[in-house]
């Protein structure tokens, strides 16, 4: 974005308007996370309100566990027999630099935010909460979801990677997230809920939004812009179902419940 050539083969290949838009949301996002981290492991983190830790820890989740389990097996495989990722318009070590950063990445924000939540709101929701509104929620997410997972599946034919690991978190958000709707919670159902619905719905709204507003963007074709807009809506029915069914008797949503 500032005109250097660290890492660049041909230069010409990142000066489109796809890469900048690329490059310039990849800059706020990370800036964003290391904000977030900082919040999740310092006492001043616990004044914020905590909407603001749950959205952008699910956000990042969303983004950054479809990368590690789509691209990072292709970054591994490239640095063992060598050559690049891509149209060779990069140096070999850009991308396992790159993606192995947003994998370890991925795995570090969880952690902290599993131990800040674990720390915060641990006792402080409850289940029942809010099961007559999240059941009819999660029935819609579930079939907006299962309906984009079987249309990444026809995509994953010809093209596995993002498509069929899409597919298969947007299965398990579904599974998770029916689980605590319909009474049964679970440390495992609330993690299933959260990864499955982020991935897809967050997956779905970035690539849509990147075809929708960068001209030149190289957009889903048929059935795998449908598979990416549908994740989009079933994740974001699902996890505000999620957490419809956490809230507790009171009525009060868990991000606004605070540990005695």
């Amino acid at each position: 974005l500032g005109g250097g050539s660290v890492g660049m083969v041909s230069p010409s290949a990142v000066e489109g308007a796809t890469m900048v838009a690329g490059n310039a949301i990849t800059v706020i996002a990370d800036v964003l996370l290391v904000v977030v981290v900082v919040a999740l492991t310092r006492p001043w983190g616990r004044r914020l309100p905590a909407w603001m830790l749950l959205l952008t820890g699910w956000a990042g989740t969303g983004l950054l566990v479809p990368i590690a389990l789509t691209i990072l097996p292709t970054v591994v495989i490239t640095a063992v027999v060598g050559g690049s990722i891509g149209d060779g318009s990069m140096a070999d070590w850009v991308g396992p630099l790159v993606y192995g950063s947003f994998a370890w990445q991925g795995g570090m924000l969880a952690i902290a935010f599993f131990l800040h939540a674990r720390s915060r709101w641990l006792g402080a929701v409850r289940v029942p909460g809010l099961l007559a509104q999240a059941r009819p929620l999660a029935v819609g997410g579930a079939v907006v979801t299962i309906g984009s997972a079987v249309v990444h599946s026809i995509a994953g034919v010809t093209t596995p990677l993002p498509h069929l690991p899409l597919a298969a978190l947007g299965l398990v958000g579904t599974v998770g997230v029916l689980a605590l709707a319909g009474g049964r919670p679970s440390r495992s159902a609330i993690v299933a809920g959260w990864v499955g619905s982020s991935a897809v719905c967050c997956s779905g709204l970035y690539a849509t939004l990147l075809a929708v507003g960068v001209p030149g963007y190289p957009a889903d074709p048929g059935v795998a812009g449908i598979a990416q807009l549908g994740g989009s809506v079933g994740g974001l029915l699902l996890a505000v179902a999620g957490l419809a069914a956490l809230a507790p008797r009171e009525g009060s949503l868990p991000f606004e419940c605070r540990s005695a």
